[in-house]
């Protein structure tokens, strides 16, 4: 009987290993934040983008690790016409926005200034992007057709950034401003289980099986 049981042992470790899930849960990171506590902003400071122009700023991967992508937050309100306003993620390309990544229509927008303090408006990934260690990303809004005009509030921390600005035909840099306030989360997976041990494993099983008969 015992050559049985130390088969079966064997066995049901095996086949353990093989049903454990391939990803585990993954951890939460915050990749960029320049939101005060409570993701809180100043809510009646802002950077003006009308209709047909486009605001960006840019951030950082500084995790020290890649990163994949799970939502963006930002404080941006509409202060008069269309309620709508377009995101966009691009790459660094010499300090201006380079290879486009991902973008999201958002509607329905909060009042500019916001009262009380401080909606956000939130967009998840679902095109799997991954943030890559030390890179620069810059992420974009452009005011809806139509007349729309959004604000972006700036954040109250004192943090600075990147910022540029474009009405479709050129770049205009503002090194030294003040950043819009946004913040950009993601995750990082676990590793999957090691195939190499699954394998040592059934490797395992099969010389004690050898050794059993």
């Amino acid at each position: 009987m015992k050559p049985l049981r130390t088969l079966l042992y064997l066995t049901t470790l095996f086949m353990g290993l093989l049903a454990l899930p391939l990803t585990l849960e993954a951890d939460g990171i915050t990749v960029y934040s320049d939101f005060g506590p409570g993701q809180s902003y100043y809510p009646n400071v802002g950077y003006f983008v009308t209709a047909g122009e486009t605001m960006g700023i840019g951030f950082t991967n500084s995790t020290g690790q890649n990163v994949d992508l799970t939502q963006i937050d930002v404080a941006i309100g509409v202060s008069s016409g269309n309620n709508s306003v377009t995101l966009g993620l691009y790459t660094d390309n010499g300090g201006v926005p380079g290879t486009f990544l991902e973008s999201w229509i958002v509607d329905n927008l909060p009042a500019w200034p916001a009262s009380p303090c401080c909606p956000v408006d939130t967009v998840f990934d679902s095109a799997g992007v991954v943030l890559q260690n030390g890179a620069t990303y810059f992420l974009t809004a452009t005011a809806g057709s139509g007349g729309g005009n959004v604000d972006w509030s700036i954040n109250n921390i004192g943090a600075s950034g990147p910022a540029l600005g474009s009405n479709g035909t050129s770049w205009n840099v503002f090194t030294t401003t003040t950043a819009n306030a946004f913040d950009v989360l993601g995750t990082t997976a676990v590793p999957e289980p090691p195939t190499l041990l699954l394998m040592g494993v059934g490797l395992g099983l099969l010389i004690g099986l050898k050794r059993l008969l």
